[in-house]
């Protein structure tokens, strides 16, 4: 087959008319993306639970330094506001996690945490029962401390 040079590819002119389509399209498709995920997360804040929870999306391990590369969504407080956040980090460095609100990932990261939000949720209500155990633990304790001291002190 001999190609002439000089000349487009046959096809092409349809091809990028398609792509001028595509564009808006796609824009309007990402911004309705963010608008739910801005609604799952203002959802989550109006249930109030007060915990964090976190589910992983990927993660890598490094065979030869067998430290391992990771990404998760989070629900959690970043600036004394609850929101669904992206951590990414390494396990060996435990201070070095880099933060971005959800909404301002990429878009297949996005992608990849919408996929991913039943799980939160679910991991969300599980910390949540499991923080009401600790305080109604804590509570008993303190109430039996308190009780010990007034038999204690009544002579």
């Amino acid at each position: 087959m001999t190609v002439k040079l000089n000349q487009p590819p046959a096809g092409l002119a349809e091809t990028l008319a398609r792509a001028r389509l595509l564009k808006p399209r796609l824009e309007d498709a990402t911004d309705e993306m963010n608008r739910s995920i801005q609604e799952v997360e203002a959802e989550l804040v109006a249930l109030q639970l007060g915990v964090r929870a976190s589910v992983n999306l990927e993660s890598e391990t490094d065979p030869e330094f067998g430290s391992t590369w990771y990404r998760s969504l989070i629900f959690g407080k970043d600036a004394k506001v609850w929101r669904l956040l992206i951590a990414e980090g390494r396990n060996d460095d435990p201070g070095g996690d880099v933060y971005t609100p959800l909404v301002n990932a990429s878009r297949e990261v996005r992608l990849r945490a919408t996929e991913h939000l039943p799980l939160l949720v679910q991991e969300l209500v599980t910390t949540a029962e499991a923080e009401i155990a600790r305080v109604e633990a804590a509570t008993k304790a303190a109430k039996a401390v308190a009780s010990a001291i007034k038999v204690g002190g009544a002579k």
